[in-house]
């Protein structure tokens, strides 16, 4: 029911036997299929992300405070990192966290709210991951305390869009 499309540098010289062995009958080679790859990189927004681990219990008196200047760091870091770029607007930033259960040994990465880490963001933290416990295990435990583990800060600035349907080539004539 599927046509297979071979794009990449290898990609159409494999494309046949691949196409074989998933019993489909067609294989589209488009012009310039090593292009495709390269383009895709080209037309995309520019992105980072910067991390840091640092492990931070729920009931650390200055979690808050340890937490916001985490990210204060981090995404000036990112804001930095983008510096050079010439661009109108700053880079957008979002910000996630791997966190646990005390005890745990593994995390779940969750949302982390913008602008000043203080005890009402702890707290919506603490929503987002039990939620995400939930959803992931089918349970929450909302009596056990947390550690935050690994903070990141991912940065997309926009780039402009080259309109492709406008820089055509004109067709080839001949054989």
């Amino acid at each position: 029911d599927f046509v297979l499309v071979a794009f990449g540098g290898a990609g159409p010289v494999h494309a046949a036997s691949v196409a074989r062995m998933l019993g489909i009958k067609e294989v589209l080679v488009p012009t310039s299929p090593g292009v495709m790859c390269a383009m895709g990189v080209l037309v995309n927004d520019l992105a980072g992300m910067a991390s840091r681990t640092r492990i931070v219990a729920e009931t650390n008196s200055d979690c808050p405070l340890l937490v916001d200047r985490v990210y204060r760091e981090l995404e000036a870091n990112a804001v930095r990192a983008f510096g050079h770029h010439d661009s109108s607007s700053p880079p957008a930033l979002a910000r996630t966290a791997d966190v646990r259960y005390l005890g745990q040994n593994h995390e779940l990465t969750v949302e982390i709210p913008a602008g000043i880490i203080d005890a009402p963001a702890i707290a919506r933290v603490k929503e987002n991951f039990h939620r995400a416990h939930k959803a992931m295990y089918g349970y929450a435990s909302p009596e056990k305390m947390l550690e935050l583990v690994t903070f990141r800060v991912r940065a997309q600035l926009a780039v402009g869009r080259v309109d492709l349907d406008a820089e055509r080539l004109p067709p080839r004539a001949g054989a």
